[in-house]
């Protein structure tokens, strides 16, 4: 079975774990212009994750935008399984931060982002406000889905008090 066009470039990309990508190459253009829009599974995941901690970003003036994604170390596989959802919209792989907090403990997480593409310019609309992160009125009721909840739920947790008592 011949593999689809964003595989192939997908593919060409990722065949060399040293290659970079330049955000203006040739190739990322192109590999770019195979992928159309979300499926629904990340459409409705993405409103979840979006209510939960991902952000968006743009590097071009609100041209296109991209999603940003950061767990802590307990959440390891729930980012793999994030980042597998994203797999075609993501071009290197998840990658590991460590810092020292105020308290002098190691904090890890992990995360990516995805690449820019107007195919994430309609979350723009529902989360951004002057570039600061909202929601607009009825978002729940209009867009979030089950899938959507789920993917809430699993990004922030529903313990209703935290505190100790």
């Amino acid at each position: 079975m011949e593999k689809n066009k964003s595989e192939k470039y997908l593919f060409r990309i990722n065949s060399k774990p040293s290659f970079k990508v330049g955000p203006n190459s040739k190739l990322l253009m192109e590999y770019k212009m195979t992928l159309r829009s979300l499926s629904l599974l990340q459409w409705e995941a993405s409103i979840g994750l979006m209510l939960g901690d991902a952000n968006l970003q743009t590097q071009n003036k609100g041209k296109t935008y991209r999603m940003k994604f950061e767990w802590g170390d307990k959440n390891k596989l729930y980012a793999e399984h994030v980042h597998n959802l994203f797999n075609e919209w993501v071009l290197s792989s998840l990658h590991k931060k460590s810092r020292i907090n105020v308290n002098g403990n190691t904090v890890i997480t992990w995360g990516f982002q995805t690449i820019s593409h107007s195919a994430f310019n309609p979350l723009k609309n529902l989360f951004l406000n002057k570039n600061h992160k909202g929601i607009i009125n009825n978002l729940v009721k209009d867009y979030l889905s089950e899938i959507g909840l789920a993917y809430w739920f699993m990004d922030d947790g529903g313990r209703l008090d935290y505190n100790k008592n």
